[in-house]
């Protein structure tokens, strides 16, 4: 090359003077420009898709490893672009597995794609109100969450929610969110008389604090007017009878026999004795089967208190005003099973620290339906030590206060090893928690309930709808967390698991300082799995996991709306 630049270089010289030229003719072996071709002077062909590298060697440029499907013929370079891909696909034009891929939510069902993007979103679908998109899995569509089996008159069509009111009710029977308006008046109402409408058995002895006779034998003509002969004579299996009136006596009840009031709104038992855990109304205790029914129990002390492997019935009854706890259960095998019952303004003790509504501690077991807690203190419903057992279906908890000092207030507390189950429920305006559970051991399950406005503390503290700490394990399904403060659902602590599915998480408000407000929170080491449900309109994160050890797994959820 060097030669043929130097030769054109002399005949341009020579070109260029007036003087003939005097260089030899060239001989055979040099080249002359009339000899060279094209090829011969241009720079080094490279094939498509390279270029002459610094070197003068040939060097690809663009995407390499490109599929022959994304290639440009006429550029020889990757063109992601060549490729058609369908609608919510996109080109993989690296690695083993090249071609158009689909991306976002995968199995949707047909109603959740979108058609002009081809992406499943499950806004697309609009669900009626109170109801979550479910676009993972065998079902899916729009599934209603919270209370689901709400009673018709309950149900507000344009929430969708299962929303009783204080005054949805006439005086005498409660609102139960599936169950409408309850009447605690046994069937057929109070009837006429002194016995109502009470068919008398064999066995009964009747009591009447009204009557004003003499010659008392325990008939329903000579009623008893004092419990404690009444209970001296009846015998096991029997019943005492009670006649409307309110009864300043504490009882102790030591036999298996059944206490049946006239109506629950027209005989009530107001005195208390010193039981074996403190001032007591009503205690069961002992080897022990008791019914009670259609009675109030009222006064400044645990309303009915059952232990000892006591087992005890109580329908269409309310327990209000009393003491420490409205009923307080305790010991292995001890039972309670109540149904139709209203347990409310349970007072904080002497210290100013319990006012529960209901109590189970010590492997005892309770079992309560069809019933309304609420304006107690402290806790609307406790579970409390290793094989205590809680199991609540159709229940509003609501207007839990705290203690004296500002403290809890919970709606439903497990703690200490207790297992408690929750179905069908309203929890509602209570404080710190709307469901808590706490210490290692501690399980709780709820499904079908709507936790909902949750207080903060008098320090502008907490809020939270539902609650597990401390190695705690909590399984929510079906259930609608709402308008509650500070997290939605929170799970803090090595060891504490919450499993969250078809639930909707929505309107946490600010705590106390105008911060947080989180849907979903797992903290310090916590494990939370949350599938198939929707996150949304709350404060700062919609799901959150912090700290070292801390989990959260989310699928096929919807986050949307959190506000700053």
């Amino acid at each position: 090359m060097r030669w043929f630049v130097l030769t054109s270089l002399s005949l341009l010289a020579a070109c260029g003077s007036d003087e003939p030229s005097s260089s030899p003719e060239p001989t055979s072996d040099v080249t002359s420009a009339s000899d060279a071709t094209p090829s011969d002077a241009s720079p080094t062909a490279c094939p498509s898709g390279h270029i002459v590298g610094p070197d003068g060697d040939c060097m690809a440029v663009g995407i390499q490893g490109c599929d022959d499907m994304f290639i440009d013929p006429e550029t020889g370079l990757c063109d992601p672009s060549l490729v058609d891909c369908p609608l919510g696909s996109i080109p993989i034009f690296g690695g083993e597995d090249q071609g158009c891929r689909p991306v976002g939510i995968q199995g949707c069902d047909d109603v959740f794609i979108d058609p002009e993007t081809g992406m499943c979103d499950p806004a697309y679908l609009e669900c009626p109100p109170g109801q979550i998109p479910i676009f993972g899995g065998d079902d899916q569509g729009c599934r209603a969450v919270g209370i689901v089996d709400c009673h018709p008159d309950f149900f507000d069509a344009e929430t969708g929610r299962c929303d009783p009111q204080e005054d949805s009710c006439p005086e005498g029977s409660m609102a139960i969110p599936t169950q409408g308006c309850v009447s605690l008046d046994p069937p057929g109402g109070c009837g006429e008389g002194t016995w109502g409408n009470i068919e008398e058995l064999p066995g009964d002895v009747h009591l009447d604090v009204n009557y004003t006779g003499d010659d008392s034998d325990g008939s329903r003509e000579k009623p008893w007017t004092l419990y404690a002969y009444a209970i001296g004579k009846v015998q096991p299996g029997g019943r005492i009878v009670f006649a409307a009136g309110d009864y300043d006596q504490g009882m102790l009840v030591s036999k298996s026999i059944s206490l049946v009031g006239r109506c629950s709104s027209m005989v009530t038992i107001s005195g208390v004795r010193q039981g074996d855990h403190g001032p007591t109304v009503v205690e069961v205790k002992g080897d022990v089967e008791v019914a009670i029914s259609d009675l109030t129990i009222s006064g400044p002390g645990y309303g009915l208190s059952v232990h000892m492997g006591a087992k005890s019935s109580i329908s269409r009854a309310s327990l209000k005003k009393n003491q420490t706890a409205g009923i307080f259960t305790h010991g292995f095998s001890t039972m309670v099973t109540a149904s139709d019952l209203w347990v409310s303004d349970t007072q904080l003790n002497a210290e100013g620290l319990y006012g529960l509504g209901i109590e189970a501690a010590s492997g005892a077991s309770v079992s309560v339906t069809r019933s309304r807690v609420t304006d107690n203190h402290t806790a609307g419903i406790v579970a409390l030590d290793s094989g205590t057992t809680v199991a609540a279906t159709d229940l509003w908890v609501s207007d839990t206060k705290p203690n004296a000092d500002g403290s809890f207030g919970f709606g439903i507390d497990a703690n200490s090893g207790a297992s408690v189950s929750v179905s069908g429920s309203r929890v509602s305006d209570n404080h710190v928690s709307g469901i808590m559970a706490s210490a290692s051991g501690t399980t709780v399950t709820v499904s079908d309930v709507w936790v909902s406005g949750t207080k903060l503390n008098g320090e502008g503290q907490y809020g939270y709808g539902i609650e597990a700490t401390s190695g705690a394990s909590v399984s929510v399904s079906g259930s609608r967390v709402s308008d509650n403060h500070t997290y939605g659902i929170s799970a803090s602590g090595s060891g504490t698991t919450v499993t969250a599915s078809d639930v909707w998480v929505s309107g946490t408000h600010l705590g106390g300082e105008g911060i947080y407000g989180y849907g979903v929170l797992a903290n310090l080491g916590a494990s939370v799995s949350v599938s198939g449900s929707r996150v949304s309109d709350n404060h700062g994160v919609g799901l959150l996991a912090d700290g070292p050890g801390t989990s959260l797994t989310a699928s096929d959820v919807w986050v949307s709306g959190t506000q700053m």
